[in-house]
């Protein structure tokens, strides 16, 4: 008998922020996809998260990775494979696509997965940058797509 891990919307958020902050962008930039910075739509979206950040919480400082949450929340993020062949090709992450990746992911998990997310949530316990890496992968192509 086999146990439905259900991911609800915190626990989704918690994972793409802890994968963005602890190694899993960097994974990906490793394998030539990067936020595409180069995207105006990108660049708007962020001044206009941190804006809306600062002015709902004026006292508090946010790193790149609260605001690029928030930017993943509201709209998305457009990612660029950068050694890809497709060169004007973007692909547009938002948090429903990471949800219905990661669950899908889980639905079909032989465990490995779930023995990495629960590194993470419900508290912190051990997890490493290629956690992190699986997490993101997994959250933006439903797979580890690199390796």
């Amino acid at each position: 008998m086999k146990i439905r891990i259900e991911l609800n919307n915190e626990d989704v958020k918690e994972l793409i922020l802890d994968s963005c902050c602890n190694g899993g962008l960097q994974s990906l930039a490793y394998s030539g996809i990067r936020i595409d910075w180069d995207n105006h739509i990108n660049n708007r979206n962020y001044k206009l998260a941190k804006s809306i950040l600062v002015k709902e919480n004026p006292e508090k400082t946010f790193c790149y990775e609260d605001v690029l949450i928030k930017v993943i929340l509201d709209n998305g993020v457009y990612f660029k494979d950068y050694e890809g062949y497709e060169d004007d090709e973007l692909f547009h992450f938002t948090f429903d696509l990471a949800k219905e990746n990661l669950q899908k992911a889980l639905d079909k998990d032989d465990g490995s997965l779930a023995k990495r997310i629960h590194k993470i949530i419900p508290e912190y316990n051990d997890a490493d940058g290629d956690d992190y890496d699986v997490i993101m992968q997994t959250a933006m192509y439903g797979e580890l797509t690199y390796s």
